[in-house]
């Protein structure tokens, strides 16, 4: 599913041994269940994982800062990046990209021992990172899949919800047709497209229904 993007390896020989050292740098790949590209940045200095997730512009989060939607995503430590420029790349592409990083609390960063050791003259103890956990390559890949789930969720119900005013609009218009036309002798494709936006009502309803169902159960397997 991963697809390794050729790049500078970085030096790590002064973060010490970790599962970083069997790891890259980078990471790309197309998500097959929420359709979204999604990559994967090591920070130079510190060496902790940054995941991103870009959406396309029908999306109605394109644009939209990420501070502005915690309600609806979820996101390890939350969402820390929301532009559109590329995280491989460094330019401006047709995506509006989220991300997030793993270097919170509770998170163990290779490279923030060495940092400290550089701004403080004080003796660092070894244990003090000894609870912190390291969020390695699959661990953060997950969390990408997962962040593009929650989104690909608001884009589907935003979707269906304009989708639904529509029909809804439409059967109200044929409603509103028969009720100008007086007479009992009503043209027969009035019924028909009364009865044919009822039925399709109903079979979006429906389709809506499946599909969540289908993408519910998709979600938690990875859960």
């Amino acid at each position: 599913m991963i697809e390794e993007v050729e790049g500078k390896i970085l030096d790590k020989s002064k973060w010490g041994s970790g599962a970083w050292d069997l790891e890259e740098d980078k990471a790309a790949w197309h998500d097959p269940i929420s359709g979204y590209p999604m990559c994967l940045v090591r920070v130079s200095g510190m060496g902790h994982w940054c995941g991103y997730v870009g959406i396309p512009r029908r999306h109605p989060y394109y644009r939209v800062d990420y501070d502005d939607n915690y309600e609806y995503i979820n996101a390890h430590g939350g969402l820390t990046y929301a532009s559109h420029r590329n995280p491989l790349t460094k330019e401006h592409d047709k995506y509006w990209w989220y991300g997030f990083d793993a270097a919170h609390s509770g998170d163990l960063v290779p490279g923030m021992a060495i940092l400290l050791k550089t701004l403080s003259s004080n003796h660092i103890p070894e244990d003090l990172f000894g609870k912190d956990v390291y969020r390695d390559e699959f661990y953060m890949t997950l969390e990408c899949q997962k962040l593009g789930f929650d989104l690909r969720v608001v884009q589907d119900n935003y979707s269906f919800n304009y989708l639904s005013i529509f029909i809804f609009y439409s059967f109200a218009f044929c409603t509103v047709m028969q009720l100008i036309i007086l007479d009992f002798n009503k043209p027969w494709w009035i019924y028909s497209i009364t009865l044919l936006s009822i039925g399709l009502m109903f079979f979006l309803m429906y389709r809506s229904f499946v599909e969540c169902q289908k993408f519910k159960h998709k979600y938690n397997k990875f859960n």
